[in-house]
């Protein structure tokens, strides 16, 4: 059997993932910016979190385990310490509000310590911590493997 390579345009990709995370409730702003990292985890060289696992987030929710429209939130707030509830949403999309809050804790605090609880898998690390270095902010993350359930 010879192996074929198969090529696809990132922008369909991307309205692709878009269209499936919609189709199973997730906003449509949300969908586009974790479609996005979706398909750039395959680009950075990291299929373990790109595209393979769009089946997987969608039939997460089908399960009713992810929350495709949760809104994060903080239950916990300490000035610079704070605990976030992702109300079971998806991970990617609760990482991003908790570097926003981490980001904005530090500089108002010269430090912070965000955990999060009641969240889906996150993906690829690395583009929260871009998006942290992009505001001068030094992060350090640590998080667990196995989802929500």
């Amino acid at each position: 059997m010879t192996e074929r390579l198969v090529r696809f345009n990132v922008d369909d990709l991307e309205k692709f993932a878009k269209a499936m995370l919609e189709a199973v409730g997730t906003r449509p702003e949300e969908a586009q910016y974790m479609g996005h990292q979706i398909v750039h985890s395959n680009l950075a060289g990291h299929d373990s979190h790109g595209m393979r696992r769009l089946i997987e987030y969608i039939d997460r929710a089908l399960q009713g385990f992810a929350v495709p429209d949760a809104v994060p939130a903080i239950d916990v707030d300490r000035a610079g310490l704070v605990r976030i509830d992702g109300h079971g949403g998806y991970g990617h999309l609760v990482m991003r509000y908790a570097t926003d809050v981490a980001i904005e804790r530090a500089r108002k605090y010269g430090i912070s310590g965000v955990g999060i609880h009641n969240s889906e898998a996150a993906g690829r690390l690395a583009p929260y911590c871009e998006q942290a270095a992009e505001q001068g902010i030094a992060i350090f993350m640590f998080v667990n493997v196995s989802g929500r359930d």
